[in-house]
């Protein structure tokens, strides 16, 4: 048992599950040439697919840090596709592609067309009506059919306010997205080339009060059409939605092009917005509404703006950097974000070569590369660090450095439970030579992208977000010293209590300290295999560092062989006038329970763990020896309970093997010859079930027959008692709780003992060969 047992609890360890910790980040780029930093996995979709809805991203560039990279003087490393440096993705170029997905804990460059959205104010007194926008940019003249003025426009008016993707192939889908639509017509959606219907779309995928989707007809003729939505057939009150300049086919990457304006229908007095790709730079349009060719009305106030928004869902992953002495570095920090966050001085104060006076740190302001584009930042402690931006550095060092308070983990996806493990150390390390206080707050993930395929998380059919993951519900492990009730001596106590909320931690300067946690899975009450996931994020009060750290555990399934111990300390007495109940000392009592997979609970007198005659796996679980590989019985283990009948496996007659739950054995009959028949001694010969002349005897001469039933109440969480150095792994690898056995037949009146019981899972293996 000994030598089987920790290879056995080393594989349980070692089991894994999805870590999906979602969080949805929006990076704020502007036109031209833009520095990102992703602090999470990008890579469960494609780049298109993640772009779909903001076409004015036109190439992505990703640095691939190189042991000897291409020094740069005044300006950073130009992007070139030619080098092992850079992996690229360009829209709509599949020859040049060579990047497909965006991974975690990299730096980017993102190149954006020119301003893409302009706003205007469209005249009161405007007359209701459908109209063709008009936008002109110089001698590049763009329209917009279809858009409507109603007086009578109000919040509850059906209206279209994007339609995505605006290219799309025959066969791809169309998510329409809007307010008020009708939920209880299903939409027939057409693309027209003027008033002629090309392609009807194939619905169904989803409709909602905000949402419809259709698929494109595979073989539709290339080109760009209109899209009409009608819900209802008939003309008068059917309502009726249209979108213009809806691509079917490749897309020019470099064409300029309206996609989408909105809102539509606007009320006279109205802000209107129209977006595209591609549009002339430095140009504000004269925009004009046109009944034809008549010009109805001229917007005022139109202005542009710049900045693109763009959110890219990710599985965040913990800091790590790594710095080469190459003058070449491409980095980003988790440095605390909005008006609070820190200057690159404060928050390399502990890393000071980075910033130094013969280094410089580039960033990355919009248009073309070039003078001005990176540009130098020549005065670092009044520059503030963004947490999404990344940034060239000069500095000819190497090391790990991440920020002023590191978070540290053995794993590299963060705090990693699985189904099984229990309490790990996260490290928390202040570089600074002041003391720092670091507040831990739990938080939720945010929903996880249908496009993320893995088996424990179910993806909706029709495209969405999986709601929410279950937060990991966490305890904390705290040590103190304490003067042993036995001894007198100090000793080490763990206390374990669950974690609420949030909680701080003071880290002496220049030190470490080390915060235990695991997972309560005595609440992770969902169906085995379910993955929970959240963050628990860590701040300092310096208001340097934010680190979302990930963790995620799975709930256990519970199958498996369970080994353990029944103590008996209480015997109810049965003579009259007799008193007490309480035993001298527990008698102990083995107890073997196999759990299958399909929830199926047997109690065995033995059970072998070994190579299984004709099964490719290595270790098996057999209730008789004789399953065992003959050559290989020497590293096997049986484990047996001498207190039960031979060969017994006798499954539950009820309950569950559960948290909160029973389940019951029984009855085990003792036959009145059974060797294990306690009024049975072979060697006294008024016990030995024979009569003087040695012929068997029937029941009720000598001994009699016996039967026992034996109820495990499996204890809740409320059952935890504190401290209690196992409560991580209550409901996962270990149970505990009431142990009761009736016993009938040795006298008149049933015999009622009971007392605790501890059970810990050694095996998972769900198949037990009978």
């Amino acid at each position: 048992m000994k030598k089987l047992l920790p290879a056995l609890l080393l594989s349980l360890a070692l089991a894994s599950g999805a870590r999906a910790q979602w969080q949805n980040i929006t990076y704020s780029l502007k036109a031209g040439w833009n520095a990102v930093y992703l602090h999470g996995d990008a890579n469960h979709d494609t780049i298109e697919n993640i772009l779909v809805g903001a076409p004015a991203v036109q190439e992505i560039w990703r640095w691939n840090p190189n042991p000897n990279p291409a020094q740069f003087r005044t300006s950073s490393v130009l992007p070139s596709a030619s080098t092992p440096e850079w992996s690229v993705w360009i829209r709509g170029n599949a020859t040049q592609t060579t990047l497909g997905s965006l991974t975690g804990q990299m730096a980017y460059l993102v190149k954006c067309s020119a301003p893409a959205t302009f706003t205007g104010t469209l005249p009161a007194g405007t007359a209701s009506g459908t109209y063709t926008l008009r936008a002109a940019f110089g001698s590049v003249v763009l329209t917009w059919a279809n858009v409507k003025v109603d007086a009578n426009t109000t919040s509850t008016t059906p209206r279209i306010t994007s339609v995505t993707p605006s290219a799309v192939g025959g066969g791809g889908d169309l998510t329409i997205t809007g307010a008020n639509f009708p939920t209880s017509v299903a939409p027939v959606i057409t693309l027209l080339n003027g008033t002629t219907t090309v392609a009807t779309l194939l619905t169904g995928l989803s409709q909602t009060a905000t949402r419809v989707s259709g698929t494109v007809p595979a073989g539709t003729t290339p080109g760009t059409y209109s899209l009409r939505v009608s819900f209802g057939s008939d003309p008068v009150t059917a309502t009726v939605l249209l979108w213009n300049n809806i691509t079917v086919g490749t897309q020019s990457a470099t064409t300029p092009l309206l996609t989408a304006v909105s809102p539509n229908p606007l009320l006279a007095g109205d802000a209107i917005s129209f977006s595209g790709v591609n549009l002339p730079a430095g140009v504000t349009p004269v925009v004009r509404l046109l009944n034809g060719s008549t010009i109805v009305a001229t917007l005022a106030g139109v202005t542009a703006s710049e900045a693109y928004q763009l959110t890219i869902p990710q599985r965040i992953l913990p800091p790590r950097s790594a710095w080469m002495r190459g003058n070449a570095n491409f980095l980003g920090f988790p440095a605390l974000a909005g008006t609070d966050a820190p200057t690159l001085s404060s928050y390399f104060a502990t890393f000071p070569a980075a910033i130094a006076s013969n280094a410089r740190v580039y960033k990355y302001v919009g248009g073309d590369i070039g003078p001005g584009n990176p540009l130098p930042i020549y005065a670092p402690s009044a520059e503030k660090l963004d947490r999404n931006q990344a940034y060239w550095f000069e500095a000819a060092v190497t090391g790990d450095f991440a920020g002023p308070l590191e978070v540290l983990t053995s794993d590299p996806d963060g705090l990693v439970f699985g189904s099984t493990s229990s309490f790990v150390n996260v490290r928390l390390r202040n570089r600074t030579s002041t003391a720092m206080t670091v507040t831990l707050t739990p938080e939720d993930s945010a929903p996880v992208p249908a496009a993320y395929a893995s088996p424990q998380i179910t993806v909706p059919a029709g495209g969405g977000t999986v709601a929410a993951l279950a937060r990991v519900p966490l305890l904390r492990r705290t040590f103190s010293q304490q003067n042993s009730p036995v001894s007198g001596q100090l000793e080490t106590v763990a206390t374990d209590s669950v974690v609420t909320g949030a909680f701080t931690e003071t880290i002496p300067p220049l030190s470490e300290i080390r915060i235990t946690l695991g997972p309560e899975r005595s609440k992770m009450t969902a169906a085995a295999g379910t993955l929970y996931a959240s963050f628990l994020r860590v701040r300092d009060s310096g208001k340097m560092v934010d680190v979302p750290l990930p963790i995620s555990a799975r709930a256990s399934s519970l199958q498996g062989l369970w080994v353990g111990e029944a103590q008996v300390s209480r015997v109810d007495p049965i003579l009259r006038g007799s008193s007490g109940s309480s035993t001298a000392r527990p008698f102990p009592l083995r107890l073997i329970v196999h759990v299958d997979a399909k929830g199926v609970v047997r109690l065995l007198s033995q059970v072998c763990i070994g190579k299984l005659s004709g099964s490719a796996q290595e270790v098996g679980l057999s209730v008789r020896e004789s399953a065992l590989q003959a050559d290989r019985k020497s590293s096997a283990v049986r484990l047996s309970s001498g207190h039960l009948p031979l060969d017994l496996v006798l499954s539950a007659s009820g309950g569950s093997f559960a948290l909160g739950n029973f389940v019951d054995f029984g009855p085990i009959g003792l036959a009145h010859n059974d060797p294990t028949n306690p009024f049975v001694h072979t060697y006294h010969p008024d016990h030995d079930n024979r009569d003087a002349r040695f012929q068997p005897l029937p029941a009720g001469v000598e001994s009699y027959t016996v039967s026992r039933s034996v109820r495990l109440s499996f204890s809740s969480s409320d059952g935890l008692t504190a401290p209690d150095p196992d409560s991580a792994s209550w409901g996962a690898s270990r149970m505990v709780g009431t142990y009761v056995e009736t016993v009938a037949g040795l006298r008149k009146d049933p015999i009622v003992a009971a007392g605790t019981f501890e059970l810990r899972r050694v095996s998972e293996i769900a198949d037990l060969s009978l």
